[in-house]
């Protein structure tokens, strides 16, 4: 016998000869049903999350033949409308330098519209060759959308003092370049 602190319930999982027997295999079904339906590998659906998108030079427009690379982790909570990243670098040809922050909208291979291509300005980051960059950002469905969030349209890019960012010359692009993507 199953004690579940019902009093029904525990007349439905007694098992004896005078009880329903109709009803009891319905609460089982109903108590399978329910089971297998919450079995799930992912947590909540409104937490989509995509982890180790790449980061390199071949990213940026134009390509960049560098040895600087890394990687981005990236979560979005629809409910919260908030972004959360964490971006990850190295082997870079100098310290990271002002125009390090998300550009967008714009597809893999595109660059973001010149002085209104940045979005957010990363800012109190590591000034090194390597290093780790962890913050948020609300999607407010004017600056940033959802619908180019999860279309891949936004962008995190890293330039330094060889490779610098201009919004005016599309040759200077920065360094290396990830696309936020895959966001499941």
């Amino acid at each position: 016998m199953v004690i579940i602190f019902d009093k029904y319930l525990i007349s439905l999982l007694t098992f004896e000869p005078t009880k329903n027997t109709d009803m009891r295999k319905l609460f089982v079904i109903l108590l399978t049903a329910a089971l297998l339906n919450s079995c799930s590998d992912k947590v909540d659906d409104d937490v989509l999350v995509s982890t180790g998108l790449p980061i390199d030079g071949l990213q940026e427009v134009p390509p960049k033949l560098v040895a600087g690379n890394g990687t981005i982790d990236a979560t979005y909570n629809r409910n919260l409308k908030t972004l959360y990243y964490t971006v990850k670098w190295n082997s870079l040809t100098g310290a990271p330098t002002t125009g390090f922050g998300i550009f967008g909208p714009a597809g893999k291979g595109f660059r973001a519209n010149g002085m209104f291509g940045m979005l957010q300005a990363f800012s109190s980051f590591p000034t090194a060759q390597a290093g780790t960059y962890s913050g948020t950002v609300f999607i407010d469905g004017t600056v940033f959308k959802e619908e180019d969030l999860l279309m891949g349209n936004y962008y995190i890019n890293i330039p330094t003092a060889a490779n610098p960012y201009n919004a005016a010359n599309p040759a200077l692009s920065g360094e290396i370049r990830g696309q936020i993507t895959g966001l499941k």
